[in-house]
């Protein structure tokens, strides 16, 4: 399948050396930067599947599998495999009848993904055409962004409302036909552009030229959320931003809440570390081995400042040095270098946020997407 280049770098869900959720994630955040940057007008629709591996059918497999040219025996042998499952009811002293299985991918099967790949790369295929025309382009790069799949979350980037809504009813066309359903409270949009005087088309969300608003888009007539108003509380970091394959996206693009939300996470397991009956070394070790691996992805994935990352290491510094017996002016040093040279060996979150950066830019520079490359 993937030497014949069937399953497109669209998909990036079950794919061997892919990073998909960095790749996904960080061309989805660079296109809003790039529209925000230069004024232009951008929609994200995310949408979701109900069930999405337990609903479909086998004869659709039997289709995708034919579709993508899958040599006959395969095929037979796929077929013969899944046709021959069976399961059996039992309730206290009574049971049922074996019956057969006539829908479903059963996860933790070898198969599953790969098949719920072919079946889903006929959506993709579908919806690829309009990828041109409807789009959204980058400003200074020849690239465009329009569909994006890992498994079955499927993420639609357009210029226009009018354009997303035409390929989410082609979206919805394909569910139809594959007896899939979407799941409109879990689908998700938001959408930037620059406002005039008299434009009161659409409802937005801030009083500058340029900011966000609400496209009214709608899958099976059913209108997707806003990305504002998603959680009652206003101060949650769910309220104004949806979370896409690990990395949150706010309405406005901005980092605050973020970086609230990481700096109260480290400081909560801090306290916890702090408060737990074992002694100083064995402190060292779980901020070492729990710690810092907790706020590995944030770290990773969101695009912080190594000022902000500077400012949690004042508070975890000390806390080290009580937890190593050393005063309070020692060398900082000790914590951090490594055992041959006199050290602790421990990790600053500072050297381990620019070595993230440092993986994250290598990744993203050679990505098998030539789009990711580019951006």
């Amino acid at each position: 399948m993937l030497t014949n280049k069937y399953i497109s770098d669209v998909q990036k869900g079950f794919k061997a050396g892919t990073p998909g959720c960095l790749e996904h994630s960080f061309a989805m955040f660079e296109a809003l930067l790039d529209a925000k940057s230069h004024s232009r007008q951008i929609v994200v629709a995310w949408l979701d599947l109900k069930n999405a591996y337990g609903s479909v059918r086998h004869n659709l497999i039997q289709f995708a599998l034919s579709w993508f040219h899958v040599p006959k025996v395969v095929r037979n042998l796929i077929f013969d495999y899944y046709d021959k499952i069976c399961a059996q009811l039992r309730v206290k002293k009574e049971r049922t009848k074996f019956f057969q299985f006539e829908i479903g991918l059963f996860q933790g099967c070898v198969l599953s993904c790969i098949l719920f790949n072919c079946v889903f790369q006929l959506l993709l295929d579908l919806i690829e055409p309009l990828a041109e025309k409807h789009g959204y382009k980058f400003k200074d790069i020849p690239v465009v962004l329009h569909d994006q799949a890992f498994a079955d979350d499927l993420s639609i980037t357009t210029s226009h409302p009018k354009l997303s809504q035409l390929t989410i009813d082609k979206v919805v066309e394909f569910l139809i036909w594959a007896r899939l359903q979407a799941n409109p409270k879990k689908c998700i949009c938001m959408a930037m552009k620059k406002f005039s005087e008299n434009d009161t088309e659409y409802e937005r969300y801030g009083e500058t030229v340029y900011c966000p608003y609400n496209p009214k888009l709608f899958i099976k007539d059913e209108e997707l959320k806003f990305i504002v108003n998603v959680a009652n509380d206003p101060a949650s970091l769910q309220y104004d931003h949806f979370k896409e394959l690990g990395r949150f996206i706010s309405v406005n693009l901005k980092e605050d809440k973020i970086k609230a939300e990481i700096r109260r996470k480290l400081i909560a397991d801090m306290e916890i570390v702090e408060a737990c009956g074992v002694n100083g070394l064995c402190k060292l070790f779980i901020y070492e081995h729990y710690v810092v691996s907790r706020v590995s992805w944030g770290f990773f994935i969101h695009n912080l400042t190594l000022s902000f990352v500077c400012e949690l290491d004042r508070y975890v510094i000390p806390k080290l040095k009580r937890w190593a017996g050393l005063y309070r002016n020692a060398d900082v040093g000790a914590l951090f270098r490594r055992r041959k040279h006199m050290g602790l060996q421990l990790t600053s979150l500072e050297l381990h946020y620019q070595r993230l950066q440092v993986v994250k830019c290598c990744l993203l520079q050679s990505s098998k997407d030539a789009n990711v490359r580019d951006l």
